[in-house]
């Protein structure tokens, strides 16, 4: 005798529907009335929401603290939005859902905030905050020689933290820690911290580093950190990491070390240094800051070993410091480099190379670095933009034709990559000059040189 749907306890239903892949739960769901109701179980988007993030490793626009506060309906409406972005990221030519327009100022350069449907534009002395939704500037902020620095930081649920300098990078007077507040999206504001001045510290290393503790950069000889506190001093500990001053290197805070990924030349392994992190309890260390330093291997394909490659001649070039990430989805840097090979007889042929760097935190809150991979393109990247994963890269092809790609890493065992041509409607790239992404929303921003940006939607 069979047993009809209707007879099976609703509890055994919702853990049947808990082993479904996403994809698959969405098409469960719509069989019958009776199946319908598990989409009042919250602990089913709770569920879903995890295997999207940890076991999909897709980027979602909350954080668990979030997600774990959210109403039912707003939990469904999460799952959804990832999977049908998830679901058109994975089609050959990814088509827009949506195309808004944003007015910004000539020379503004846009930051978009994760997750939150709103997008910084900056300039000297000046900082906008934009909602997406109704392209209208929501928050403004004018200091007289401010310069953004680094990208968002998203640690504080309902703040972003941006760093900033007063006067030029290269020799900065103050750092500045900004906080844009969206707690209550009627009320943005913007509020400022800035440090007291500095001491002539010329820099010649990193691009800066910000938390929800600290904000600074790294010189070729020097740390400078900041406890983003107005009374705070700006302290200046010694390092020995070979840092060349042409290069540049990035940084990041994981725990309490700061990770250096220095460009020790345009062709050479990786050098990835930790150093301690000053204590924001206000306890000092060391003068000298002691180095632990992991080498990891550039890989190229047969063929293209960079050694031979620059012994022929052939330029390589990597625009840019490394871009790099807390590795919670797996991805600690992502790496471009462009070649052109210029035979002697024949055409002149491009090639870019896009390097994805895996690691994970150990249970001792330290990184550990995995196998890098690389992902090839024939065609000549002039740009790129790197999702809050880390595994998705957004870039742009300027060659025979004008294009936007998007690779996928998969972080995973066995690591491979994919590549998209995105559809990006009626959007002209003949006057980009930026482009901008948000992989936990699936938006892309493409600023043209009139100062219109435009935000493509993918879900």
């Amino acid at each position: 005798m069979s047993l009809q749907l209707t007879q099976v306890p609703q509890d055994v239903l919702l853990e049947l529907a808990k082993e479904l892949d996403v994809a698959d739960l969405f098409s469960f769901l719509s069989t019958c009335h009776v199946i319908r109701e598990l989409r009042s179980h919250r602990t089913l988007w709770l569920d879903a929401l995890v295997q999207i993030r940890d076991v999909q490793r897709q980027p979602l626009p909350y954080s668990p603290e979030a997600i774990n506060s959210s109403s039912l309906l707003e939990l469904e409406s999460i799952a959804r939005r990832a999977n049908r972005l998830i679901n058109n990221f994975k089609t050959d030519n990814p088509h827009p859902v949506r195309l808004q327009n944003l007015s910004i100022g000539l020379n503004e350069i846009i930051l978009c905030v994760p997750g939150t449907t709103l997008c910084i534009s900056h300039f000297t002395g000046t900082v906008n905050c934009w909602d997406i939704v109704t392209s209208q500037c929501v928050a403004q902020l004018r200091v007289p020689e401010l310069q953004v620095q680094t990208g968002p930081c998203m640690e504080i649920p309902g703040k972003v933290l941006i760093g900033a300098s007063i006067g030029p990078w290269r020799n900065p007077r103050n750092l500045v820690a900004i906080s844009i507040d969206f707690h209550d999206r009627a009320r943005i504001s913007f509020s400022q911290v800035i440090s007291p001045t500095m001491n002539n510290t010329p820099h010649d290393g990193t691009r800066p580093f910000i938390d929800a503790r600290v904000l600074g950069f790294c010189t070729s000889s020097t740390m400078i950190s900041w406890r983003m506190d107005a009374n705070a001093v700006v302290e200046t500990k010694t390092h020995n990491i070979p840092i060349r001053k042409p290069l540049g290197a990035s940084c990041l805070s994981v725990e309490d070390s700061l990770y250096i990924f220095p460009r020790i030349s345009f062709a050479s392994d990786a050098a990835i240094a930790a150093l301690p992190l000053p204590s924001t309890s206000g306890k000092p260390h060391a003068v000298h800051l002691a180095l632990n330093t992991t080498t990891q291997t550039i890989p190229f394909p047969a063929g293209y070993s960079p050694t031979e490659l620059q012994g022929q001649g052939f330029p390589l070039y990597s625009p840019g410091s490394p871009h790099l990430f807390p590795p919670h989805y797996g991805i600690f840097a992502v790496t471009p480099r462009m070649m052109t090979l210029t035979p002697h007889q024949g055409q002149q042929r491009h090639i870019s190379f896009i390097h994805f760097w895996p690691a994970r935190v150990t249970d001792h809150g330290h990184l550990e670095f995995g196998e890098s991979c690389f992902y090839q393109h024939t065609h000549r990247i002039v740009a790129i933009a790197v999702g809050i994963s880390g595994r998705y890269v957004l870039f742009w092809v300027k060659d025979e034709e004008s294009y936007l790609g998007l690779v996928h890493f998969s972080a995973t065992a066995p690591l491979e990559t994919s590549f998209r041509k995105l559809d990006i409607g009626d959007v002209s790239l003949v006057s980009c000059r930026h482009i901008a992404f948000d992989d936990s929303l699936g938006l892309v921003f493409v600023t043209d040189t009139t100062g219109m940006v435009k935000v493509i939607s993918y879900a």
